[in-house]
């Protein structure tokens, strides 16, 4: 260990080594456990991107860390695997083997996501009628109109329905030609908000038969194979490509007193579950790219946190202390900051304590799940959302409280001085630039600039009282909205990004 209590750490470098700048390690992990048996450390990341056979976890045993960029450095933990060794076919597409049974649902060129393969190209498609449910598995049903269920072989072809506030995501479990009737890996909906009838638009994605356009790329997990059909100008010898891979780049569990400055967190993997991916609001089970649990006193300060397939920083489960200060969370699969419980069906939430999210950027968000929110606190006391910017989000820009009822879920928390635009884009509805739910005694709203918010249904407001919304001090906000009704939506849900994070050597 180099001088007091640091700890030195580079791509480069060797977990046998003594750790000092001269002779540094090589892995994260390596560097916290020499700083838990030390009782605590400076860790000083050189510059490089930091690749983990295994996500990057701290547990209860890790206490007072640091883990800090070198001076001048800029260095990414990474949850992705690059992709090597491409051969390129007689159509001028490339091909990769990654190891057979591989499952990942994120793939990037150059720092940039690129899309599975989906149908119809432009727009969506519409449930001909509700189906029902299957009488002998529960699982959700509908009728495809005629000629639009992708033909040919097409193994781990996903739905995407959209409902009012929220979608489903599932695995096409069977297809009846003769009824035109597809049977979702999901279960049944049966709530008015959700159920699938002719006001329901959707896309059918991961379609293999579909491949062929310039940015598509198509996983075949059991030949263990990945294909890409190259944008204009792309060659392998010059492109980095990334397949995201595991959930988190880094998981706190239990740990105190850790701070993380001057980080990227780049491509956390999320992709469809078993029996589906679905939550009545929000995409508030989703997982973080950083991700804590039951923790006091972590923060990022100054970070990134991009390329995601769920939320960009989860704090949850009795958090206490935990914050995100002027970080900069873009292209995200969901939402941006999640604080707090929403349902648990194993437990009694806990509320997570005194979190801040202050002078932040949240961006791009919903590229997988257009229902994650820029930044949302369920069963959240205490918390300070101040000073940030939160746009181009298909959903709402901050939201506060989890109950339809006058209960309370949460309370004392301030949401000041935000800056919120781009909200809804004609994708979903019942929203709100922010938006507020059940008793929340303490709570203030204020000096908040909100405009620019669209729906694609019924209703989207500036601020939003949703269902037993009390006990909040609304004051001196502005709020510009621009909230026409679509009968059909005007604009298709866009999946791509325009930032980008590039690793390097």
């Amino acid at each position: 260990m180099a001088g007091a209590g640091e700890i030195h750490v580079s791509p480069k470098g060797d977990d046998a080594g003594a750790g000092t700048a001269a002779a540094p390690l090589r892995t994260l992990s390596a560097a916290a456990a020499r700083a838990r048996a030390a009782g605590g450390a400076r860790i000083v990341l050189a510059d490089g991107t930091y690749e983990t056979a295994e996500p990057f976890v701290l547990t209860a045993a890790d206490r007072h860390l640091v883990f800090e960029a070198a001076p001048g450095a800029l260095p990414v933990v990474s949850a992705g695997r690059r992709i090597a060794d491409w051969t390129v076919d007689a159509k001028g597409w490339w091909r990769a083997r990654v190891s057979v049974g591989a499952r990942f649902a994120q793939f990037y060129v150059d720092g940039q996501r690129r899309t599975r393969p989906f149908l119809p190209r432009t727009g969506y498609y519409f449930v001909e009628t509700a189906g029902g449910a299957d009488p002998a598995t529960g699982r959700e049903r509908f009728i495809c109109r005629k000629g639009e269920f992708p033909t040919g072989d097409n193994p781990d072809m996903e739905v995407c329905v959209f409902h009012i506030w929220s979608i489903t995501r599932a695995k096409v479990a069977a297809w009846e030609p003769d009824l035109r009737r597809v049977t979702l890996d999901s279960a049944h909906l049966t709530r008015d908000y959700e159920a699938m009838n002719n006001d329901r638009w959707y896309r059918f994605d991961n379609v293999r038969t579909a491949l062929g356009e310039p940015g598509d790329w198509y996983l075949d997990s059991a030949k263990g194979e990945i294909v890409y059909v190259p944008m204009p100008g792309e060659t392998p010898g010059t492109c980095e490509t990334v397949a995201a891979w595991h959930r988190h780049a880094v998981r706190v569990d239990g740990a105190a007193d850790v701070v993380f400055r001057g980080i990227t967190f780049a491509y956390a993997d999320f992709g469809v579950q078993a029996g589906g991916n679905h939550v009545a609001q929000a995409a508030a089970d989703q997982p973080g790219a950083v991700h804590v649990e039951g923790a006091r006193g972590v923060r990022l300060e100054n970070c990134a946190v991009a390329h995601t397939g769920a939320y960009g920083a989860v704090f949850t489960r009795g958090s206490e202390r935990c914050a995100a200060v002027g970080c900069e969370f873009f292209d995200l699969g969901a939402g941006g900051v999640r604080i707090g419980d929403g349902w648990e069906k194993t437990r009694k939430p806990v509320l997570s304590k005194d979190c801040t999210v202050e002078e932040c950027l949240v961006e791009e968000g919903g590229r997988v799940d257009p229902a994650g929110v820029g930044v949302w606190v369920g069963h959240g006391a205490g918390t300070q959302i101040a000073h940030n910017t939160i746009r181009n989000m298909y959903y709402s820009g901050v939201s506060v409280g989890w109950n339809w009822a006058i209960v309370t879920t949460a309370r004392d928390n301030v949401i000041e001085w935000n800056h919120i635009y781009d909200i809804g884009q004609h994708v979903l509805s019942d929203m709100g630039g922010i938006y507020l739910l059940g008793a929340q005694p303490g709570t203030v709203e204020r000096y908040n600039h909100i405009h620019h918010v669209t729906r694609s249904r019924n209703c989207g407001f500036g601020v939003y009282f949703d269902s037993g919304t009390a006990f909040v001090t609304v004051t001196n906000n502005v709020t510009a909205t621009s909230s026409a009704r679509a009968s059909r939506p005007r604009t298709a849900w866009r999946t791509t990004s325009s930032r980008m994070v590039r690793a390097t050597s």
